[in-house]
């Protein structure tokens, strides 16, 4: 069978799962992440990035010659506000002239297409739901697992596809709604896009979610459900308010969950700031957390640049105190099933 290799521009954090789990991908054997030379790392591998463990992708820079060995280039948004198709304008032109097709949000698409460029959208879907006559919510048939995580970027996919191998491996049938927006190349669904427009009111969203859910679990003739929800639960700090767990409030409503997985950004936890997040969890959201699982990414605030950054640490390093563990089901940042 002839291999088939996805490239991506511009590989970061972001994209990392689809080179830690390119053995998921539904369409592709390898994943080569490429980067302009300004990005640095060039010729390293690509767990650099997160400082995980080596992945054995190594980072290319891009050329076209890099370009002409893959068999599709997916386009990325490094900061989610892309506002021009210029900065692949470069990359799309030598995918145009080698026939090799081109994936993206609908953001870069629709900006593409401003240019005469067609290209795949791989995106949270729009998908229109039959409500089917029902006023009220329907029973979800199968044990529903739902991942939060404290913010953005802590490793909820990891965890979301961690979980699933998990139960896949030991012969389950498994339905997923997965919170990154190219989750549909590893074969699962991601969040319709209806969950995020402004426009519709939070009941037909619950009522729409509730209805996809109970569809897909059919569908997949599922005996369990893993939903995870994008973004965080709580705002990060005073100067970075933007996520007060809305998404999350909407989905616990649509679907019930039995288990509450919760990612966390790494820091030193005391027995109360842990108590405080189950708690928020449990009364805000309905969401019995039983595992905590912690990243090897950390955040601290800059008062004086009134702004929050971030950083990551070897994985090897991440380690809990042990009382806290003891009292607590702690599962340490790791790239390995579950």
């Amino acid at each position: 069978m002839e291999i088939s290799n996805l490239y991506i521009y511009p590989f970061t954090e972001h994209t990392m799962p689809l080179c830690r789990f390119n053995d998921r991908l539904q369409q592709f054997d390898h994943v080569i992440p490429i980067v302009p030379h300004e990005f640095g790392f060039l010729g390293g591998d690509a767990g650099i990035v997160d400082k995980g463990p080596p992945i054995g992708a190594i980072i290319e820079e891009v050329i076209p010659q890099n370009i002409s060995k893959s068999d599709a280039l997916l386009l990325c948004d490094p900061t989610n506000s892309v506002v021009s198709a210029l900065p692949y304008q470069k990359q799309i032109q030598v995918a145009q002239e080698l026939g090799i097709r081109f994936l993206a949000s609908k953001k870069i698409v629709t900006l593409l297409k401003m240019n005469g460029i067609d290209g795949e959208i791989v995106d949270y879907p729009d998908i229109e739901i039959d409500l089917k006559g029902y006023r009220n919510l329907q029973d979800i048939s199968v044990p529903v697992i739902i991942i939060l995580g404290t913010g953005k970027g802590c490793g909820k996919f990891n965890t979301q596809l961690m979980v699933s191998e998990m139960f896949i491996r030991a012969g389950y049938r498994v339905a997923q709604i997965a919170s990154k927006e190219y989750s549909s190349l590893f074969g699962i669904s991601p969040f319709p896009s209806f969950m995020f427009d402004e426009s519709k009111s939070s009941l037909e969203k619950i009522q729409k979610l509730n209805q996809f859910a109970v569809d897909l679990i059919d569908q997949k003739n599922a005996e369990v459900l893993i939903v995870g929800v994008p973004g965080g639960i709580m705002p990060i700090s005073k100067f970075e308010f933007d996520e007060f767990g809305e998404l999350a409030y909407l989905v616990s409503h649509a679907i019930p969950s039995d288990i509450g997985i919760l990612n966390v950004y790494y820091q030193e936890y005391n027995a109360e700031i842990l108590k405080t997040l189950i708690k928020l969890c449990k009364f805000k959201f309905n969401v019995k957390i039983k595992i905590i699982s912690v990243s090897n990414k950390v955040l601290y605030i800059s008062p004086e640049e009134k702004r929050t950054c971030d950083f990551y640490i070897p994985y090897k390093k991440v380690s809990v105190n042990n009382s806290i563990a003891e009292s607590f089901f702690f599962r340490c940042f790791s790239l390995k099933p579950i």
